[in-house]
């Protein structure tokens, strides 16, 4: 297994060089300029900026300080002191000569403010990392003022740059509103979103996850695209005997994860009901802790129970649609060329859904099974997974499969557009549906089962006509017309599962499926997904035909 290292952030990374100007040419003047760097906790804003100081090596001074949080005691004179740590660790020639002695300042606010922008006025790009916790700490009014010195037109501006980051959303976003301090003064340099498809590949490649594809469902499900779930996996010592893929069965991994998992959520405050994982109002987040108790296909907010609506000023859709904008925790589904009054809202994020879902009886103890063992007080040694943890875990990564194809649909040339759970009435439901546009473009229906020999073509391709027949019967006008187009595309059908063999891909392509895996979506993206596993601890059921006539394509 190789180490860890950064992983994409390509695009990100010459954004942030560029409005940094670290590769500025010797005759372009460098000026001053605050940005923000935002997204949500764990998606790798902090190693972004460690990658952009490594890049800038010693041409452009770069120091990095990490607020302290003020729950764990921190206070403006604890900032100080990571801020001359930060100047001392940055190994890049910066010397602090000439700073006043410290008694002239009547609080450690006043200095703290004063020397980074001492730095500033050095050349230096100074990232004030966790900036959510300057308002406790008492440091947002003067970095204001900062700003606005060298902002102001007098006189020449500085060549330094300023960077706030800060992992809680919610309470960036509010610090720049309109009637706060700091509104309009910081442009977004880069909105750090979670890793594609394609990134998660690689990376799960390198690591040698994708050597037991199941296995890896299984952590993408825990994970998604969030690069500090994988790190923590990847090199935690907890994980070691995690990473070792030879455990007896599936199952019993898969309970020796869920134990482990709970323990360093409950550790270190990532749980979904602590506020340490994002902080929401709290209608929004009983709105979503409700949602993580019902179907994850989606809900529509009429469905909502009148508690949580009647606790939202700006009306219900209003408020999750903020969500979606800001957290990347839900989005719009419905059915496809559905009526408005049919979209619904689901959970996206791959980490909260699996806490709310496997977890349940930890976050609803009024809903627990009689299975639930008693919780310790120490989370080291608690046990509080229950044994059907497990089963909501298989459950639930039948549907990640569907998502993890969708995006990796569509992330591939081409591709228009990439849905997984479509449906049309009651009884259809397609799990996948993508257009592509290369060689005349076509239209791909899919069919996701978590165990291979789960696969039955003849019914898949029934349900797959059923779908035809319904866009073919679409009578709505503005719809009509894009069902029109779609059907006339020649169509691809295919089987999705985390492995194939050999013998499966024949057995399905005679009725006209074409089997993609998790390893060949990696080959696909010209990533070698390494070695498979010689044991399969848990080998995929014999393909018994059903019967059922076979449509062709």
């Amino acid at each position: 297994m190789a180490g860890w290292r950064f992983y994409g952030r390509g695009e990100e990374l010459a954004r942030l060089s560029e409005v940094l100007q670290l590769e500025a040419r010797p005759d372009e003047r460098r000026n001053f300029a605050a940005y923000t760097v935002i997204g949500r906790r764990g998606v790798g804003k902090s190693e972004l900026i460690r990658r952009v100081a490594e890049l800038a090596g010693h041409e452009v001074p770069v120091v990095v300080c990490e607020l302290p949080r003020p729950e764990a005691n921190g206070d403006a004179s604890a900032a100080l002191r990571r801020l001359l740590r930060a100047v001392s660790d940055a190994d890049c020639g910066i010397a602090l000569d000439g700073l006043p002695p410290p008694d002239r300042w009547t609080d450690d606010q006043m200095r703290f403010t004063d020397i980074v922008g001492r730095l500033i006025e050095k050349g230096t790009v100074v990232v004030l990392d966790e900036f959510q916790h300057a308002e406790p700490l008492g440091l947002v009014s003067d970095v204001k003022l900062m700003i606005d010195r060298f902002t102001s037109s007098l006189g020449p501006r500085p060549s330094g740059k300023l960077v706030l980051s800060g992992s809680h959303q919610q309470r960036i976003v509010r610090m720049f509103s309109g009637d706060q301090p700091l509104y309009g003064r910081a442009t977004t340099a880069v909105a750090l979103r979670q890793w594609p498809a394609e990134t998660v590949l690689e990376m799960a490649a390198e690591q040698g996850f994708l050597s037991r594809p199941k296995r890896f469902l299984t952590l993408w499900t825990a994970y998604g695209g969030l690069p500090r779930g994988w790190e923590r996996f990847s090199s935690g010592s907890e994980y070691s005997s995690l990473r070792d893929f030879g455990a007896p069965d599936d199952h019993a991994w898969r309970q020796a994860f869920l134990h482990t998992e709970f323990r360093q959520l409950s550790r270190q405050g990532e749980r979904f009901d602590s506020r340490m994982f994002i902080e929401l109002p709290g209608h929004l987040r009983e709105a979503l802790l409700w949602m993580g108790t019902h179907p994850a296909r989606g809900q529509r907010t009429i469905d909502f129970p009148a508690r949580i609506a009647a606790m939202s000023e700006r009306g219900l859709d209003a408020d999750l649609q903020l969500l979606m904008n800001h957290t990347e925790l839900v989005e719009l589904h419905g059915r496809f060329l559905g009526k408005p009054e049919e979209i619904e809202w689901r959970i996206s994020d791959n980490g909260s859904l699996f806490q709310l879902k496997v977890f349940q009886e930890v976050f609803h103890p009024k809903q627990a099974r009689a299975d639930r063992p008693r919780r310790s007080g120490d989370p080291s040694r608690a046990q509080p997974v229950p044994p059907a943890a497990a089963d909501r875990l298989l459950t639930l990564e039948g549907t990640m499969l569907k998502r993890f194809t969708a995006e990796w649909l569509l992330g591939q040339p081409g591709a228009e557009m990439s849905e997984a759970g479509v449906r049309r009435t009651a009884d259809i439901e397609v799990d996948l549906l993508a257009e592509t546009t290369g060689g005349g473009g076509s239209l791909i229906l899919g069919s996701c089962k978590r165990r291979a020999g789960s696969h039955r073509p003849g019914t898949i391709l029934r349900d797959f006509r059923k779908f035809s027949d319904s866009l073919a019967g679409e009578r709505r006008a503005v719809a009509k017309s894009e069902a029109e187009r779609l059907l006339a595309l020649p169509r691809k059908h295919i089987a999705v599962s985390p492995l194939f063999t050999q013998r499966e891909r024949e057995w399905l392509g005679e009725s006209g499926l074409e089997c993609l895996d998790i390893r060949e979506m990696a080959l696909r993206c010209g990533i070698e997904p390494g070695p498979l596993a010689e044991d399969d601890p848990e080998p995929p059921a014999e393909p018994q035909p059903d019967g059922s006539p076979d449509f062709g394509m």
